[in-house]
């Protein structure tokens, strides 16, 4: 997946959003949580639209 220079920081910060999210209310270990964090950044990133 391919990310506009212009959102790189935005995607930092939704990815560790997703991250800390997912890490407070799951069990899982760094390899789990990492495939994820990943699987769900590429949702929201891919589906949106407009620049978030």
């Amino acid at each position: 997946m391919a990310i506009d220079t212009a959102d790189k920081a935005r995607c930092r910060e939704l990815l560790a959003t997703i991250v800390v999210s997912a890490g407070n209310v799951s069990g899982l270990d760094a390899e789990e949580l990492a495939a994820v964090a990943i699987r769900s950044f590429e949702a929201i990133y891919a589906g949106s639209r407009e620049p978030f």
